[in-house]
């Protein structure tokens, strides 16, 4: 944890947003494999075993999870910008 008065650089907060891409694109990626399936399908039986997938190999889980962690990691960056700001305003 870091003291009030300390901050990290803008470059590297600029670094961790950018790290977020990744988790995003897996994300993405993940949805659209999803979707390939799923218009790939032959019948009412393959789109049953794709939501059956989804639900029970923790598909919509490990998407949840994933949006979980970006909010957080989104809020907390914003506070660390935020927290930039408030400096320069108090110059």
């Amino acid at each position: 944890m870091m003291k009030k008065n300390e901050q990290r650089d803008l470059s590297c907060i600029a670094h961790d947003i950018g790290g977020l891409n990744a988790v995003i694109g897996l994300t993405q990626n993940y949805i659209s494999c999803v979707q390939l399936q799923a218009t790939k399908a032959k019948d009412n039986n393959d789109c049953s075993l794709i939501l059956w997938s989804l639900t029970n190999e923790k598909g919509f889980e490990n998407i949840m999870s994933n949006l979980e962690i970006l909010s957080r990691k989104i809020e907390s960056l914003a506070d660390e910008v935020l927290g930039f700001s408030d400096e320069v305003s108090n110059r």
